[in-house]
Formats: C-alpha cells, structure tokens, sequence
C-alpha cells in the first residue's frame, strides 16, 4: 500500500543542514574550519553605491506576507510524482553533503561555500529544472557560486539566464563564525529594531550617534557588505549566513530595506521559511517578485519546443562560445530593472573562474548527486522477451506467473545473442525534461520476483573451498535463494520495484533442473558504500557479480546503514539505465558488458539484487599514470562516453579497470544523462569533468 501523497513545505521543512558537520573544529581530521576569521574587504566604489537616506526596518514577517501567495501558485505546478522525485533527491543531497565534507580538505569560507553548494544550492536547482518557471529553452533560473574579488572570496548569487543576456537577482554572503558570529546577528537586528544604524554620506554604515565610521564593529562590517553587494549591483535580495544562522534583506524600495528574522540550519515544522531551503525558495521567489517577474506568466504548461527551435537555438548557443570567461556587467547608476546586455569584459571588483558565466556552480556543477538522472534513459537492451508481455501486470497482487518446462542450462553467449540487433525504445523522461503535473506515478508499488524476467540465476557458495575468506561479507545476504531476470524496465515500470515472494525457493542440487544459470563465487573483489562485487565463473566465462541489498528497515553492513532504500535503489538503476540506455553501443569496448539485472527475496522483506557484468580486470597501478598511451586511452573513453551523453560524475583512478592496454570504466551509479540539457550546459560540465580527469592522471597518489 502507498502512504499519502509528500507535501513539498514537508520536504522542505525536513531539508536541514545537518547536525554531524554544524560545528566543526580546526584540529586534525577536519575538512573545514568555519571558525576561520579570513574576511575580504568591500570595494570603496561598492559601498558608495548605499543611499544617504537609507531607512533599516526588521520584519518577522517579510516571507510569509510577500512570498507565500507566490508559493502557493508554483506549488499548485508541481505533480505528487514531481514532488516524491524531489524528496528522493533531497535524501540523496543528504549522503552527498556528507560525502563532500569527508573529502573537500577546504576551509573556511570556501569550505563553507562547497558544503551549501552540496547539500542546498544543488537540490534548489534540481527543484527548478524540475519545474521549470519558464518555457523550455527561453530562460533558466539557477543559484550558482561565484568568487568576488581578488582573493576569489565564494558567494552565491541568483541568475536569470537566457541565450543571449544574464540577469543578477539575488546575492548571498557567505561568512564563517568568527566573522559573523550569531550574537553579532542578534545584536545586529536588535539594533536595527531601535534605529541606532544609519548610512553616512559616502555610503558607508556606522552608529548614528557617530559622526564617522571609526570603531566600526562586526556587526557594522556584516551589514554594509550585504548592502553594498545589493546597491552596487542592483538586486532587491541579498542573504547573509554563516551556515548556523540566516539573515534575508529585501529592498522594498531605493531608501528602504526591511531584514527578516534569524533563520537556524535546524529542521521545523512549524514555519516553512525557518529552515534554510525553505529561506532560499523564498528568497528566489521574492526576486522575481521585485523585478516584476511574477508566478502567473511563468507558470504555463510544460512544451517541448518542435525540433527546428531547438537546432536553431542550440546553434545560437553554440555561436555563443564557452571557452572565455565572460562575466556580465551590471549599470548600477541607471537603476533599470530591465535586462542588461551582456558585456565579456566582466564586472568591476570580481573574478570568476573559466565557464562560471555558464555554469551553475564555481567548481562542480555536474558533481551533486541531486543533478544526475534517475529516470529512464532508454530501455535496456537484453533480447529476452518477457513472460508478461502480453498479460500487463497487476501491481497490487501477487503473480500468476506460470513455470516454465526447465530449460537446458544456458551460457552467457546464449543470454547476449542477438543484443546488437535489438532496438532499444528512447523514453526521456529523467529529471532534465520534467513531466507535466497529470503524468500518472511510473513506479509499481510491488512486483513478484517471477515477474522480473524468464531466467534463474542460483549463486553456488562453498563455505568450506575458497570463498570461506568472503563469509563475513556475505553473512548479511541471503544469496541461497533464486535470483530471477533480466529485469527490463518499460515505460510503466521506470524505477525499482519493491520485491514480493512468490514461489522462489533456495537454490539446492534438487532444484538444479529448474535453474538456467549457476554462477560459481570464488572471492570478494571490493565492496563500498552500496555495492559488494564478487569474482564469479560460468564454466569458462569470467563474471563480476555487484551484490546490493535493499531492506525496507535497515541493512545488514554496516556500510550501508546510513543510506535510505530509496538512495540503494536510485543507484542500482542509475548504473542499470547508463549501461543498458545511452552506453550500450559502447559496452565491451569501453564500459563492462552487463549480462543482467536479477532480484530475489526473503521472507523478511529484505531484498537483495545482482548485477552480472563482465569481467574487465585489475585495477591499474598508479605508475601507469605517466604513461601516454595510457593517458590517451583513459581520456578518449571519457569522451565517448561523454559524445553519448552521459558524464560520469565520478572520476577517480580505482574507476579504471583492466587487463594491459584493455581499460574500462567501472561504477555508473552516480552518473548524469544529459536528457535535453542545452549544448552549451553540457559542453561544460563535459569539460569540467576532463578537467577532473587531467588532474587525477597528473596526481600521483589519487
């Protein structure tokens, strides 16, 4: 049975910064220090930019009076199969938020910046492209890092972006505890509230019982950066954070700025704008808002433009280029809220990196796991036909699936013939390409293993011969039990289905006449934070069997109790669709061919699938690095890959396999389909992630 339908302020509210990273210290282990007091002074030309006759106002209510009516109407957009996709990114931004922590090695603000970016800015733009404000191709709304001035300080900003012009809509400072410590945003707001904060002549902000800014205290220093970046820059929103707490400044008018109420990292259910997703959603509607921009002529049905538009449009973009690093200059004198024309010679004060212009982030736009797909890409390709294709299956019960005569034992030649001469049907319906609010749910609530496929797969385990060494880490699987597939997801199952029994029972010499495939496990080549691979045989073909388990309360490993079902499921499929959709041409070339997903389970309701793939190999030493033929290889499988539209999104050494010159890459569970990202989107995240590539060839010990 399904729950209730999600509520989007209740995934909202949930989203908080997590308690495991909020106070980190400087000592040994830790990956950033946030109470680093580095600070970069504000540009004198900014800070001439805030009125003389500026009026501070603070008002508890600045979100929910301007942006709840707003958020309403953009709710009111979005499908329940919209919303629990969201909320299943969200749970993955989670575990990648902590990832990221464990192996930034960054510090203060822009460790700071790289852990928002991770677990806030990601999700937020997966939620827009989601549900995107304005019709396809026409323009994009994303938050994105960026670095200002010279020391390349990280801040975050709101783009409106379309094919020829760039708009700024809101900014945010980022500072670390010690330089804006919650007490000095206490103070900050209890000073605004009695008035004592004024603006000099020369636009700076001290005391208004001084007559100068001498003596200028922290809380004076937080307020006129914030303010300077919105006047010199002429946006009406501007944050301020130091990830434990959270300021929002709205500019009502050119000589009024109202200041909400603290904000905490801590989850709620009382206020939807009293976390910090839930400020920054209200934040970018409260932009547009100000700029005139408003929910109702953004809110028209999703179309795909015809074919002959987005040719046209991708070659304009094209023309565009991508290899400079523009930036966008914005008049702050003329106070227009109109679109500004792009200008390449970039703004005053500010230095981005290459493609920041572009991208959606300062480092690694592709690199959150709530940006990659989940959806289908292309039907796999397996030949075999299933033993429901002419009987559409009934979710709600259990299987009538009738047993077959058993079948001779097969090889692993006879369960790929005929792969190449298949035609796998394009689905497109990941995440890039969002679905209207009437498509119906796409994944089944249950499904009998004997629906999975036509053929048994039973796993021989000899606990006494060589695989006594691997015991402990197959303890927690059940992997006595039949296995059945290939799984073949369609159009109306395009996720992972939850498993029921049927008549699956272990596999045992008795029962080897109803069994189609026996894999012979011989040791355990590695295991990480979702998959265990073992080295397996049929007959005299070589396997690598990836063994995942997926229990609806908790997991045996430990390695895997951090992670929700949803996350295990999300990878197995992400790998599955990558190999079976966009990759297939290239499987036994440059990615492992895959034999078939399969999927048992136990009477305890702990699922358990398998992935059979090829044997590809050793991983290569790192001394191989320096050599160039090596190098050239590793780098045109990345381009291939890339040329059919998927980035890896996680590149490192132990990824490459082999047998001498003989690579492959390996682990596609958190890789990115490009779906109907424009040319100049993709071009990018292609070129950071040979970027990437370079950098791990040229590290001798990554």
């Amino acid at each position: 049975m399904s729950g209730p339908p999600l509520s989007l302020d209740t995934v909202i509210r949930a989203h908080s910064l997590p308690e495991s990273v909020r106070y980190l210290s400087n000592d040994a282990g830790a990956t950033f220090n946030p109470h680093s007091s580095s600070t970069t002074q504000v540009d004198e030309n900014a800070y001439k930019q805030i009125p003389p006759s500026l009026q501070l106002s603070t008002s508890s209510t600045l979100l929910s009076e301007k942006v709840d009516a707003l958020l309403q109407e953009y709710f009111s957009s979005l499908s329940d199969d919209t919303i629990t996709s969201v909320a299943r990114r969200f749970g993955v931004a989670t575990d990648e938020c902590q990832r990221e922590v464990e192996r930034s090695g960054l510090s203060g603000e822009q460790g700071l910046s790289h852990l928002l970016q991770s677990y806030l800015i990601a999700p937020l733009n997966l939620l827009l492209d989601e549900r995107p404000l304005f019709s396809a191709g026409e323009r994009s709304l994303f938050w994105r890092v960026v670095g200002i001035g010279e020391a390349g300080k990280p801040n975050f900003e709101l783009i409106l972006s379309s094919p020829s012009k760039e708009r700024l809509l809101a900014t945010c400072e980022i500072k670390t505890i010690a330089s804006a410590t919650g007490r000095s945003s206490l103070t900050l707001l209890r000073h605004i509230r009695s008035g004592e904060i004024k603006v000099y002549v020369d636009g700076s902000v001290g005391w208004s019982d001084a007559r100068n800014r001498s003596g200028k205290s922290t809380e004076l220093k937080l307020i006129e950066q914030v303010l300077a970046q919105m006047y010199s820059r002429n946006v009406n929103v501007g944050l301020l954070t130091n990830y434990n707490s959270w300021l929002l400044f709205h500019r009502v008018s050119n000589d009024h700025v109202e200041v909400s109420d603290i904000v905490t990292c801590t989850a709620t259910t009382d206020n939807l704008w009293d976390t910090p997703l839930g400020l920054l959603i209200g934040a970018t509607l409260l932009s547009l808002d100000g700029k005139q921009i408003t929910i109702a002529t953004m809110a028209a049905e999703f179309q795909p433009p015809v074919e002959e538009e987005v040719q046209s449009r991708r070659s304009t973009e094209t023309i565009r280029g991508l290899s400079t690093t523009s930036s966008h200059r914005f008049d702050a004198s003329q106070g227009s809220d109109s679109d500004r024309e792009s200008n390449p010679a970039g703004r005053s004060g500010r230095t981005e990196p290459n493609d920041s212009a572009h991208g959606r982030t300062d480092k690694d736009m592709a690199s959150s796991p709530l940006a990659r797909s989940d959806g289908p890409l292309h039907q796999p390709t397996l030949p075999l036909p299933s033993p429901h294709q002419d009987n559409p299956v009934d979710t709600r019960r259990t299987s009538t699936y009738q047993r077959r005569a058993p079948p001779k034992l097969i090889s692993i030649a006879d369960l790929v013939e005929g792969k190449g001469s298949h035609r796998a049907q394009s689905l497109y319906s990941q995440a890039f390409a969002p679905r209207a609010p009437s498509s119906p749910p796409l994944t089944p609530i249950e499904m009998s293993v004997d629906e999975l496929g036509p053929i048994t797969l039973c796993l021989d385990i000899d606990l006494n011969g060589r695989t006594q060494d691997i015991f402990p880490h197959i303890r927690d699987f059940d992997l006595t039990s039949q296995f059945r597939g290939p799984y073949s997801p369609d159009s109306a199952r395009s996720r992972l289905p939850t498993l029921l029994v049927s008549h699956s029972r272990p596999c045992s010499s008795s029962s080897a006449g109803d069994v189609d495939i026996i894999v012979h496990l011989s040791d355990l080549r590695s295991y990480g934070s979702i998959f265990h691979v073992f080295t397996g045989s049929l007959g005299a073909e070589h396997l690598a069997l990836k063994v995942v388990q997926v229990n609806k309360s908790s997991f045996g490993h430990p390695a895997l109790k951090s992670l929700s079902a949803e996350t295990v499921r999300v990878a197995i499929m992400n790998e599955h669709y990558a190999l079976s959709g966009p990759l297939a041409g290239l499987q036994g070339t440059v990615v492992p061919q895959l034999f078939g997903l399969f999927g048992s389970v136990q009477s305890a309701n702990e699922e358990t699938w398998c992935a059979v793939l090829e044997d590809v190999g050793k991983r290569l030493p790192m001394t191989m690095k320096k050599d160039r033929t090596i190098r050239r290889i590793i780098e045109r499988m990345y381009d291939r890959i890339h040329a059919a539209g998927v980035l890896h999104n996680d590149v490192a050494w132990r990824h490459i396999l082999g047998f001498g010159t003989r690579l492959r890459l390996i682990d596609f569970d958190r890789s990115i389909a490009r779906g109907d990202m424009n040319d100049w989107y993709w071009d990018l995240a292609c070129r950071r992630e040979k970027d990437e590539v370079r950098a791990m060839l040229d590290d001798p010990a990554a």
